[in-house]
């Protein structure tokens, strides 16, 4: 009995291709510290509101219940946002969605800068739908960007996200206070 045996295809396809063979190692490293300063940032629109709670309540005038949406919505936006993200992925392309999900979560936290309960609470759902939407994102990209590399950018990117939790929740009442309770 012979068998006949075909060559393997070793063609690179997306998701074995590293960054650095589309623009050089330089370009690889770039995405990947920007892809870690996507993951840093993660976390901080949520974690940072806990450790100011009260003062938001004061300031704002709004009841305690409703104060402690704050840390909620985040977490139904997860769940009610991130199921969009096939969807946007394949009519925006995963880079671009993943950058959209960072001005979103840029315009939210700004918008909770205004001092108005209405911006507050806006602004707390977009943080948690740019939140949702890139939790998707990330792991997707990594897998495309960094196949040759993929453990260590899994790893940093877990590490990142814990990072940006620990340093929202650490220097949000220090920066409160230097900031004169703004």
């Amino acid at each position: 009995m012979t068998t006949t045996h075909e060559p393997l295809d070793t063609t690179p396809t997306p998701l074995t291709t590293p960054s650095a063979r589309h623009g050089g190692v330089l370009f690889g490293v770039f995405v990947g510290v920007g892809l870690l300063l996507i993951a840093l940032n993660l976390r901080m629109g949520v974690a940072s509101v806990g450790p100011v709670l009260p003062a938001i309540e004061r300031d704002l005038g709004i009841p305690s219940a409703a104060a402690g949406l704050l840390t909620t919505i985040p977490v139904f936006a997860f769940g009610a946002f991130a199921f969009l993200t096939p969807t946007l992925t394949r009519r925006i392309g995963l880079h671009r969605l993943l950058a959209l999900t960072m001005v979103v979560v840029a315009v939210g936290i700004g918008s909770r800068l205004l001092d108005s309960p209405v911006a507050l609470f806006g602004g707390t759902v977009l943080v948690g739908a740019g939140i949702a939407v890139a939790n998707v994102c990330m792991p997707a990209v990594i897998k495309q960007d960094f196949a040759h590399r993929l453990g260590l950018m899994m790893g940093l990117y877990s590490t990142a996200l814990f990072v940006g939790a620990a340093a929202a929740a650490a220097f949000t009442v220090p920066l409160m206070t230097a900031l004169d309770g703004s």
